[in-house]
Parts: structure tokens; C-alpha cells; sequence
């Protein structure tokens, strides 16, 4: 029962995140890769609130070859990667989410993505090269 309300609850917040990730992602207009990566990461949320680890990560792997710049796949991966203890995969997951943030300049979730990797892979040293990014940005403003 735990597991449902952890799908359910997952699957509303991709459901209800689709407006506003068509507005900051920067895929071209036009394009239905989306569209077609979002059914694997549904599907890899179930598989992660069942802590099937590895089924859950290939699904995002799925998800981000179809969209590169699938967001929430990146994290959630990340988060997958954590939960199974392979630090290193989560880091670089949540390091790619950050360049992501980047590209579309949401400085704020480039922000949250180091805070999220501080609490799950303190010991990356991909904290610090997305720390460094963030102020060579600073810099240039």
C-alpha cells in the first residue's frame, strides 16, 4: 500500500510539472521527445518506489536517451543511484541535472540541485566543479 501512494504521489508531480517543463526546456518546439521519454519515466518512478533500483534506472537511462534534457529523469536517476549506494553514478547524474539548469539559466535549481548533492554524495568532487560554474556565472553578471 506504501508503494502505491509513493507511485501515485510521484506520478502526480511529473503529471503536474508537464506545464512548466514545457516552458523551460530547451528542446526546440515542435519536437515529441517529451512526450515519448515520459512513459519510461513513469514507469521508472514505479520501479523506484518498489526500490527496484536497477529497473528504475534503466528506465530513466531510456527516458533521457529519448530526451536529453529530461530534467526530473536526471534527478530522479540520481536519486536511484543514491538510494542503491553508488555514489559516484548519483554524483554524476545530479552534476548533469545542474548543467542542465544551466543551460536555461535557473540559477536557483542549479542551487538546490548542489544542495541535493551535498545530501546524498557529499564527497563528490562534481560539488565542487558545479560550485565553481556557479561563480564563474556570478563573475560574469
Amino acid at each position: 500500500m506504501k508503494r502505491k501512494k509513493i507511485f501515485i504521489l510521484l506520478t502526480i508531480l511529473s503529471l503536474s510539472l508537464i506545464p512548466v517543463l514545457a516552458e523551460t526546456n530547451p528542446v526546440p518546439k515542435g519536437t515529441n521527445a517529451y512526450i515519448e521519454a515520459l512513459p519510461y519515466f513513469l514507469k521508472g518512478n514505479r520501479y523506484l518506489a518498489e526500490r527496484s533500483f536497477e529497473k528504475a534506472i534503466g528506465c530513466y537511462q531510456t527516458a533521457i536517451e529519448i530526451d536529453t534534457f529530461f530534467a526530473l529523469a536526471y534527478q530522479n536517476m540520481g536519486t536511484a543511484y543514491a538510494l542503491k549506494g553508488c555514489s559516484i553514478s548519483a554524483a554524476d547524474s545530479f552534476y548533469k541535472l545542474g548543467l542542465l539548469y544551466f543551460m536555461i539559466n535557473n540559477i536557483q535549481m542549479v542551487n538546490k540541485t548542489i544542495e541535493k548533492m551535498e545530501e546524498l554524495t557529499p564527497d563528490s568532487p562534481l560539488i565542487k566543479k558545479l560550485i565553481d560554474k556557479l561563480n564563474e556565472e556570478k563573475k560574469e553578471e
